[in-house]
């Protein structure tokens, strides 16, 4: 196992940092051509075959600028459920009502201080803990709900240029899978030596006065089917030891242990026609069956919600908005008993403006699957 790194992170954002070097990659081979994708409307041709799902509804616009990316879920003890939304170029997270999509509040702006953001990107709720990744300040940042109290932040010492997040909590620790595509910029073919640090994996658990961080690896092949070239979105799906990894250069989704070994699997390729920029995980069924459904979004016009069989990663089709919605970034699902969203719903969002809700039952009708998910 490789070297462990503890910290105590403060309330404040200047939390001790300490080098740690990157492992050291292993030897490259001329990296495989990148697909093709479609940048433009698609030919209605590539959409024919898309079932349509009418939505619950749609959000005003939610900001001056543009760049509203990554979307969470918090159920929350009292009042209507939160969707959060990360709101890059402001440095905002918006706060929605899960089922109305009206805008409630929004926390954070601009800074370096606890509480405030530098171009958040990547989210993740888990209990009552909203963790934020800050593409500019390099850093997590965890914050309690629904007071939005900064806890402390981490990863400033190794991140450079943080993300996508998901985390979990199997144990006493959170364990969390950040992705760091610093060199993979749209007009530049990324450099395979920087692909075995793409993911990082931490745990954390809240400690007096902070946080208390381990950096369990960082992680990614350099070569091959496995090769991590631009990555943003993942899913961890805990029961089957899977973490799923969308790559947007390759069109594909990864699939490596919650280790950090490829696992050889790959699904998406051929399908996706631009960036599979959100992914998504639904347990269905028994809990014990391990069934469900993995959900990748394509940043298309208008854009593909590719649906694949949890355990096989058989594709099993896809859906589409009525009325459309383009270039979607974000997506997530929120399990629901109760209320207008009863069922769940899943959302997504529409020109990094606005955010769309769709009710899962309607989409399970439409598509054929399962109904009871979470």
């Amino acid at each position: 196992m490789v070297a462990i790194l503890i910290l105590i992170a403060a309330l404040t954002a200047g939390a001790c940092r300490r080098d740690v070097a990157p492992p050291e990659p292993a030897a490259q081979e001329s990296p495989a051509p990148l697909p093709t994708g479609i940048r433009g409307p698609l030919d209605p041709s590539l959409v024919a075959d898309l079932k349509g799902v009418p939505e619950f509804f749609r959000t005003v616009p939610l900001t001056e600028g543009k760049d509203v990316d990554s979307l969470a879920f918090w159920a929350g003890p009292e009042g209507p459920p939160w969707l959060l939304a990360t709101q890059k170029d402001l440095s905002y997270i918006l706060i929605l009502d899960a089922t109305t999509g009206e805008l409630l509040q929004r926390v954070g702006g601009a800074g370096e201080g606890p509480g405030t953001f530098d171009r958040p990107n990547g989210i993740a709720v888990i209990d009552d803990l909203v963790l934020v990744v800050e593409k500019n300040a390099q850093r997590i940042q965890v914050l309690r709900l629904p007071d939005f109290e900064s806890l402390g932040t981490f990863g400033e010492d190794l991140l450079l240029a943080p993300y996508g997040v998901a985390v979990d909590r199997p144990g006493e620790w959170y364990e969390v899978f950040v992705t760091d595509s610093h060199d993979a910029l749209a007009d530049k073919r990324p450099d395979p030596e920087s692909f075995a640090n793409r993911v990082r994996h931490y745990r954390f658990r809240p400690s007096k006065p902070g946080l208390e961080v381990e950096l369990v690896r960082s992680f990614g092949e350099t070569t091959g089917d496995g090769a991590l070239y631009r990555v943003e979105s993942l899913a961890i799906d805990r029961p089957l030891g899977r973490l799923y990894i969308a790559d947007e250069l390759r069109l594909d989704v990864k699939v490596y242990s919650l280790e950090g070994e490829f696992t050889g699997l790959t699904f998406g390729g051929g399908r996706h026609y631009y960036e599979p920029e959100g992914v998504v995980l639904l347990s269905c069924g028994p809990e014990q069956k391990h069934e469900g459904y993995v959900i990748a979004a394509d940043q298309t016009q208008p854009s593909r919600f590719l649906v694949y069989e949890r355990q096989g990663l058989d594709y099993l089709g896809g859906f589409t908005g009525e009325p459309a919605i383009d270039i979607t970034d974000g997506i997530a699902f929120a399990a629901m008993d109760e209320g207008p969203g009863a069922g769940g719903m899943f959302y997504a969002t529409h020109h990094d403006v606005q955010v769309v809700g769709y009710r899962w039952i309607d989409i399970a009708e439409v598509m054929g699957l399962a109904a009871d998910c979470r």
